[in-house]
């Protein structure tokens, strides 16, 4: 005999679309536990996005970024061009930033190609100073300034 069917609580999770910055709110008890993410349809823009699924743990070979959120690991390792990490004050916007430049670094990207422009200086020193305490060397030539000095040179 089958045992019947338990019941179990939801589990909404919000995750931002890609493509608009909406907010998809899923039952994260209904996506596949298997798989490290999904694809599922924006309500606001109609587009496919892929969302990450909260319960997939991280591996460990990095473990500087296990203590990342699924959109801060979406955004640490995503895999296109450049990347733009707009957030409320206090979200780990920084804690982002740095683990997306070790992602890059570790993938072979030399350092001399990513260039990080931030609001603050404090922020700026904080990610070319951890990143060049984990590679050394290799992130010497990583650039990290405010918008506004990076202005000011071409001024």
């Amino acid at each position: 005999m089958n045992p019947p069917d338990t019941l179990v609580a939801p589990n909404y999770v919000t995750c931002p679309c890609q493509h608009c910055s909406g907010n998809i709110e899923f039952d994260a008890n209904q996506l596949d536990a298997a798989s490290e993410n999904t694809t599922v349809l924006c309500p606001h823009c109609g587009l496919e996005t892929i969302i990450f699924v909260p319960e997939q743990k991280v591996s460990a070979t990095n473990p500087d970024i296990l203590d990342l959120n699924p959109s801060q690991l979406a955004a640490s390792t995503f895999n296109g061009g450049h990347a733009l990490v707009l957030a409320g004050a206090g979200c780990g916007k920084t804690k982002t930033i740095i683990a997306r430049c070790e992602h890059l670094i570790a993938n072979g990207v030399p350092a001399s190609r990513i260039y990080v422009m931030t609001f603050t200086r404090k922020a700026a020193a904080e990610i070319t100073s951890r990143v060049s305490a984990k590679f050394g060397s290799a992130a010497k030539e990583l650039k990290a300034s405010t918008f506004h000095s990076f202005c000011m040179a071409f001024a």
